[in-house]
């Protein structure tokens, strides 16, 4: 990483950004492939990064002098309207998720999207609590 080499540890967040026409499982689908992507690319610089599986990763990786990634998505859309895809995403090691960007994020049968977040919030809580 070029202008990078007297820094000796960072802590970057690794980001999904949905494009905004995606929705759905489409959506879903898309998050699933860039999660393979952010592992095989940081793979590649093992010698100087990892990304962080668990939060109690984190000093470790700092302390060896990486750089230290930590998953995320940015587009509540990735959920493709299913609020099950919250426990899914945190399995994967997602650690932060931006609920809203361009646009809404299209509820299967839901009357309130006001109502949806508030659900969301408790289980992104619990969720990610549970997953560190």
């Amino acid at each position: 990483m070029k202008g990078q080499e007297n820094l000796e540890k960072a802590v970057q967040f690794l980001a999904v950004w949905l494009p905004d026409h995606l929705r759905g499982q489409e959506a879903v689908d898309f998050t699933n492939g860039y999660y393979e992507y952010m592992t095989e690319a940081v793979g590649k610089v093992a010698d100087r990064a990892a990304l962080v599986e668990d939060m109690s990763d984190l000093d470790r990786i700092l302390k060896e002098g990486k750089w230290a990634f930590i998953r995320s998505i940015e587009s509540g859309a990735a959920l493709g309207g299913k609020l099950e895809n919250v426990d899914h995403f945190a399995k994967l090691n997602f650690k932060m998720m931006t609920l809203t960007w361009n646009g809404s994020m299209n509820w299967e049968a839901v009357p309130s999207q006001k109502w949806v977040l508030q659900i969301l919030e408790k289980q992104l809580c619990a969720v990610w609590k549970k997953w560190g």
